[in-house]
């Protein structure tokens, strides 16, 4: 039997990144439990290991999905594109890493069609437990956004408050990691922590408006179990979906939007409904402690048409040193 968890959440929220209340945070949040909720629970916790201290390379595969649906749920666009982050050890110190995408998993091909963003390399400093610590170039990537930003402004598009905003908010290395390792931070976000299997938590995620791209806060789930095809593997669901709350914010949102996209005078349709649903999916294996599959799913609806992305990350390759449990012990 399942229990939920109530929380009084008074931690700061990190930019679009989940928090994931385990054991080791416990002693630190105020729970609120029915009395004796817990008293003939049976715990069944499980801590999620990595060995990135051992990796002198590591590459993942990516396979994107993207797709528009109508309201009778039948597809009117679909592409799909496959590429690979081949991540290479830049120091023998640090756990820092240069990554970069590649249409091949050799890492010998550039992507046909990369964003702004795939076309700079990011180096990236993982922590002991596996979890990403910084960007170390993110200079780079604030520099290209706000390069975009002046264009804006220069053509009229945006006002000249609303760039200063942009600037004062990208002078800071946590947002602009936000923004350029969303996926990769997911991937790697419950490195180091503890889940009990029998508990579900309340999880609290940031997400960006796809309307006015500002953040919200949307409150959902984590959930663990054992899946029955393998004795070694862990299968860590979370999902974060707009509530009766946020709807009628994302609406007006919406209307605002299309009212300002609408440069015609073709009358806009009347909009009724918007939602928005965030899921992650991670598969990990106990034996090789790292995760092997992680998906990442986002859907915005409005009057009931949908459009999705999904991103599912495979571990394709890992190199490990020799003197893993050396590494071990020196860290």
């Amino acid at each position: 039997m399942k229990f939920y968890i109530k929380l009084n959440i008074k931690s700061i929220l990190t930019l679009s990144i989940a928090f994931l209340f385990f054991r080791s945070a416990f002693s630190q949040m105020n729970l609120q439990l029915p009395d004796s909720v817990l008293i003939n629970h049976e715990y069944d916790w499980e801590v999620i290991e990595s060995e990135m201290n051992c990796y002198s390379a590591f590459t993942l595969q990516r396979i994107q999905q993207q797709y528009i649906t109508n309201q009778n749920q039948m597809f009117l666009d679909v592409k799909i594109d496959t590429s690979y982050l081949v991540c290479k050890r830049l120091s023998d110190l640090n756990n820092d890493f240069n990554c970069e995408y590649f249409s091949d998993e050799l890492g010998k091909n550039k992507l046909k069609s990369p964003s702004a963003v795939e076309n700079i390399s990011y180096n990236i400093r993982f922590t002991a437990s596996g979890k990403v610590d910084s960007l170390l170039n993110w200079q780079d990537f604030r520099d290209l956004f706000l390069n975009s930003f002046s264009a804006q402004a220069r053509a009229g598009l945006i006002d000249g408050e609303y760039f200063k905003k942009k600037k004062e908010e990208l002078n800071n290395e946590e947002i602009v990691r936000s923004l350029v390792l969303e996926d990769i931070q997911y991937f790697h976000s419950l490195y180091g922590d503890s889940i009990d299997l029998n508990l579900k938590y309340l999880r609290m995620k940031r997400m960006k408006s796809p309307f006015s791209e500002e953040l919200i806060d949307v409150l959902g789930s984590l959930e663990g179990e054992r899946p029955a095809s393998g004795i070694h593997s862990i299968k860590i669901f979370t999902q974060n979906k707009a509530g009766e709350d946020l709807k009628p914010y994302l609406l007006e949102e919406c209307k605002r939007f299309l009212k300002k996209k609408n440069t015609s005078d073709t009358p806009l349709p009347e909009i009724q409904s918007v939602g928005l649903n965030s899921e992650q999916d991670f598969r990990y294996n106990k034996l090789r402690k790292h995760l092997m599959m992680v998906t990442l799913s986002d859907v915005i609806s409005i009057n009931l048409q949908s459009r999705g992305n999904i991103r599912t990350y495979r571990v394709w390759e890992m190199a490990k040193f020799m003197d893993c449990d050396d590494r071990h012990k020196r860290n």
